[in-house]
């Protein structure tokens, strides 16, 4: 290549794919690196642009792996980098070395397009779904997981609103503790021939009794008792304590200290 200037001998090295040539030439030339040229009938290219234009692979791997940077657009073409070149050439072994060196998929051209439109506008479809197929397999893992979080979120709620009916119907049998609200319990109770129902309520510290002749009707007597005239009790032990001295048959072990919740209070064993 006698004759010839160092940018054209390392552009004649790189079309033809002469490795050792192109690898010489930057150790000689560190500059041309990045080094603009213009080939016979193309526009000025970056040198790895143009290893990739001329499916050479190996000099395109020997650029890289001599620090070219595989993101930085050619400034007197069309700014077009190595991947814009790979997209519009269709070629999917460029395309995996790329992706393995970590380019960026979404830079655009001076002229527009990012290299996915490129690729499909140059009848390339392979290499462009194949470009971002990563991302659409971790999406598709996403959206996998969670469903799975989901799906194992309503079958909690299913069991535990299971649990709760049974517990329900548990506690029906059992002299029918309820938490109403978030502020009171309620135990209704059966007795010497009457219905009793004790409100426990947790903003006022009150206990109010209702003694009716039968369930549903309008009580005869109204009893209210503070809270405060029994400091060391819950108000649950406090209905537990009411429900014995009525002859009632729920164990201690049915008082618990998760009182302020809305489901029913079912009743345990010891």
């Amino acid at each position: 290549m006698f004759g010839f200037s160092k940018e054209e001998k390392f552009l004649k090295a790189i079309t033809r794919g002469e490795v050792k040539t192109v690898q010489n030439l930057l150790v000689q030339h560190p500059e041309l690196l990045h080094c603009e040229m213009e080939p016979l009938r193309y526009r000025h290219h970056l040198p790895l642009s143009l290893a990739i234009l001329f499916k050479q692979t190996a000099v395109a791997e020997a650029l890289i792996n001599a620090g070219a940077d595989i993101n930085r657009l050619d400034e007197k073409g069309q700014g077009l980098n190595a991947l814009h070149v790979a997209a519009w050439k269709g070629d999917l072994e460029i395309l995996k070395l790329l992706k393995d060196r970590g380019v960026n998929k979404k830079i655009k051209s001076h002229i527009g397009p990012e290299a996915k439109n490129i690729a499909e506008l140059n009848g390339h479809a392979v290499f462009a779904s194949e470009l971002f197929r990563e991302e659409r397999e971790e999406e598709q893992r996403q959206a996998a997981e969670r469903e799975r979080q989901e799906t194992a979120r309503r079958e909690t709620e299913r069991l535990e609103r299971l649990k709760r009916e049974e517990q329900t119907l548990l506690a029906r049998r059992q002299g029918e503790w309820f938490l109403d609200t978030p502020k009171e319990v309620r135990l209704e109770k059966d007795t010497g021939g009457f219905h009793l129902t004790d409100v426990f309520n947790f903003e006022t510290r009150e206990r109010t009794s209702f003694w009716c002749k039968m369930k549903g009707a309008e009580p005869f007597s109204v009893e209210r008792k503070s809270f405060d005239d029994f400091a060391d009790k819950t108000p649950l032990e406090l209905a537990f304590d009411q429900q014995k001295e009525l002859g009632g048959t729920a164990e201690r072990s049915s008082i618990t200290a998760n009182s302020r919740k809305k489901t029913p209070l079912p009743p345990g064993n010891d």
